[in-house]
């Protein structure tokens, strides 16, 4: 998420600056930076790279990394850094969209595999009983409401 302001906005000078004010501001503001994770939010933007593509097709390592002006390499060097493999994040992202996809009712469960990348229904069906032990079928019957 980013907040956009007009570049103009910043050389309006302020009629009612307080030096000190702000030095302490600017001080909790530098503090609180410094504690975020960057390599989280590395991570969450990848994972949102991979959500937003999946329906597409253009979700394998190498149209991410040339997204991010980087190498597959290196996309995979960073994601190592972090314990994680690409392909995990892959069907982590997957199994949380074809959940949310069955739970909702929103689509046929006919539509969830194209939807969360899969090109066959059978590759699907395969993946979803590995990752929850029942089919998409079992799973609606027993979870939804």
């Amino acid at each position: 998420n980013t907040i956009c302001f007009d570049s103009n906005l910043l050389k309006i000078e302020s009629k009612q600056c307080n030096d000190y004010l702000f030095s302490i501001l600017k001080a909790r503001a530098e503090s609180v930076l410094a504690t975020l994770d960057c390599q989280a939010d590395f991570v969450e933007n990848i994972k949102s790279m991979i959500a937003g593509r999946l329906c597409n097709g253009n979700f394998s390592i190498e149209e991410v990394a040339i997204s991010l002006n980087m190498s597959k390499r290196t996309l995979q060097r960073k994601l190592n850094e972090e314990n994680l493999v690409y392909q995990s994040l892959l069907d982590e992202i997957r199994q949380s969209m074809a959940i949310s996809y069955l739970l909702k009712g929103e689509c046929s469960i006919n539509n969830i595999p194209f939807l969360v990348g899969y090109s066959d229904t059978r590759s699907f069906s395969r993946a979803f009983k590995r990752w929850t032990g029942l089919t998409a079928n079992e799973y609606y019957k027993k979870y939804a409401a």
